[in-house]
């Protein structure tokens, strides 16, 4: 059994539209990738791909005269996909916000054949807040004034114990240690008197 598929004589796709990084803060780079893919019955060897947002000024155009992109109708052949990875820098001053990059894919120079979107959101740098410049003094005379020093203890310290201690040990710690002797004590006893 076969199975026939029908394939469009034109059908070309944007497989993959990504931004490395979609929220951007004090460094404003990141990079797009893209693989588009010829899905049709036709060879296609006049595509192009734009890249697009006016407000951030990103203007790509992959492919164009003398350097059309050209794609293979035989998925097994390697042209038959196309993949590149575009780095885009924004100015520092970039306002805050939201922004949508458009990516438009074109057969026969204008023919729209796939269409995505993604967004980019600019958050804002926070500075490190500048420091008031330091006064000059001109001129005269700077008295430092040192302020005395604590007198410190010198001598043996001696800690003294918690309550409820007896050479440090805890009273628990002390009745069970003189019910012990006193169990080995009698114990003593009772085998000296059994002899």
């Amino acid at each position: 059994m076969e199975l026939e598929v029908e394939k469009e004589t034109h059908d070309l796709r944007i497989i993959s539209f990504n931004l490395a990084r979609t929220q951007l803060k004090c460094d404003l780079r990141t990079e797009i990738e893209v693989e588009i893919m010829n899905l049709g019955k036709k060879d296609e060897d006049e595509v192009v791909y734009t890249i697009k947002n006016s407000a951030l000024g990103i203007d790509i155009t992959e492919g164009g005269p003398g350097n059309y992109i050209e794609l293979e109708s035989d998925p097994y052949d390697e042209d038959n996909t196309f993949s590149k990875t575009h780095t885009i820098t924004l100015p520092s001053d970039t306002a805050p916000g939201t922004y949508t990059i458009e990516m438009r894919l074109y057969r026969d120079k204008d023919e729209l054949e796939d269409y995505q979107s993604a967004e980019l959101t600019i958050l804002a740098c926070e500075e490190e807040e500048e420091q008031p410049p330091e006064e000059e003094i001109s001129g005269e005379e700077v008295e430092v004034i040192t302020p005395p020093m604590t007198p410190t203890i010198s001598g043996p310290v001696v800690a003294e114990p918690e309550e409820g201690l007896l050479f440090g040990l805890n009273e628990w710690v002390i009745v069970g240690l003189l019910g012990a002797i006193f169990i080995l004590a009698l114990i003593i006893v009772i085998i000296l008197a059994m002899k």
